[in-house]
């Protein structure tokens, strides 16, 4: 988690930097160097302590000061005379689709527009469609972005969500007496945005890796502890929410906690016209008499396909668990066959070193090969962005070559 807080940092100076215009063009460096250190594969702190951290692409003398300054106090000098500059509600306009560094800085600079508020007055005033390169078509793409973040709420991008699940579960899944510990909710059934991350644990002694989980490195506040369940917030403001469970039940949790409410629904009717009552712990009898396996006794599914096929159904993957059909379609056997990795054939959209990317065509292509792509387009810069070293004609045909 050091490795994504460090990065955190550099990219906040880079925002800072685009934003505030005249050192913009030491931005990239500051992206650089916070991919490079996403990309390690070992925690920065020990690269440090090896001395080899100046050894790291794209952390030269400089930078390495700013990041052992960082990994020392948890911030830097840097950062904090930047943010003195700009006011918190700057940072905010990130948030809008569309809206990047520049074009904040831009807003800020020229308009005054220093919070999601001022944002909209300008929109519907139409003040940003009268500065040089936005219009009125920018103007409402800019408005509809903004309408989105506030219908949406607090919520993350799928993706940045993913990214702090993996930080999350690596560090659980490194805690003594955790057999299995996997993301659900919303994030697993991969939706676009995602309010929280829900973890499902598994483990012999649920009270006492629910007493750990409350002081999970990363953790700034907790907010709810029991022998159970514990739900903690990280310091971007993303809630976790924990079910610590033994080990046979972990099946039923994954189901009760990925499924979405409706879906779940469903699943409890499914299991109560079977005399049995559904919950995160398995399959109960609702009667003396009844149960699962005709014995009395509770029954824990080994695997989330057992448990749909004892209800009657196709397993249903995570992604279609909305109640939007899947149901029905799953007792009819008639389940879409979902798109994979491997059905992926080529990308669109990749820079190399002769912009802002980090390696060289021949190694992007070898990566692609190893991925079994049958294309890979070059989509690097072009000259009108110089702050991400854009090609101009010259250095385009030398590229060709």
């Amino acid at each position: 988690m050091r490795n994504r807080q460090v990065a955190d940092v550099l990219r906040e100076i880079a925002d800072l930097l685009e934003i505030l215009g005249p050192e913009a063009a030491k931005a990239p460096a500051y992206r650089r160097a916070a991919q490079a250190l996403e990309n390690l594969p070992r925690d920065v702190d020990e690269v440090r302590r090896e001395g080899r951290l100046g050894d790291v692409p794209g952390i030269g003398p400089r930078l390495l000061r700013k990041v052992e300054e960082i990994l020392d106090t948890g911030t830097c000098a840097a950062l904090e005379r930047l943010r003195r500059q700009v006011p918190a509600g700057v940072l905010e306009l990130l948030q809008v689709p569309g809206v990047g560094p520049r074009t904040a800085g831009i807003l800020f600079r020229q308009l005054g527009v220093a919070s999601l508020e001022d944002l909209e007055r300008a929109a519907r005033a139409g003040r940003i469609r009268e500065l040089p390169g936005f219009g009125a078509r920018r103007e409402q793409a800019i408005l509809r972005g903004l309408l989105f973040v506030q219908e949406s709420g607090r919520r993350f991008l799928l993706s940045w969500g993913i990214s702090r699940a993996q930080e999350v579960l690596a560090a659980v899944r490194g805690l003594p007496g955790v057999v299995r510990a996997e993301a659900a909710g919303s994030l697993r059934r991969r939706c676009q945005t995602v309010g929280d991350l829900d973890i499902v644990v598994a483990a012999e002694r649920p009270a006492e890796i629910a007493e750990r989980l409350a002081r999970l490195p990363g953790a700034e506040e907790v907010l709810a502890a029991g022998e159970a369940r514990v739900s903690v917030r990280l310091a971007i403001g993303m809630r976790v929410d924990f079910l610590v469970v033994p080990p046979p039940s972990f099946a039923a949790a994954l189901v009760h906690f990925t499924g979405s409410p409706a879906h779940n629904v469903r699943l409890r009717a499914l299991a109560r016209a079977r005399g049995c009552r559904l919950n995160e712990y398995g399959l109960f009898p609702l009667e003396e008499g009844e149960s699962p396996r005709g014995d009395g006794r509770p029954m824990y599914p080994e695997s989330e396909e057992s448990l749909y096929r004892w209800l009657g159904l196709s397993f249903i993957p995570p992604e279609l668990r909305e109640d939007a059909g899947e149901i029905e379609a799953a007792a009819a056997g008639r389940l879409p066959v979902l798109l994979e990795l491997g059905d992926i054939r080529g990308d669109l959209h990749v820079h190399t070193q002769w912009s802002d990317g980090l390696d060289s065509i021949t190694a992007m292509a070898e990566a692609a090969r190893a991925l079994g792509y049958e294309y890979m387009a070059v989509s690097d810069h072009s000259q009108s962005l110089a702050v991400a070293r854009g090609l101009d004609v010259g250095r385009l045909r030398e590229q060709w070559d």
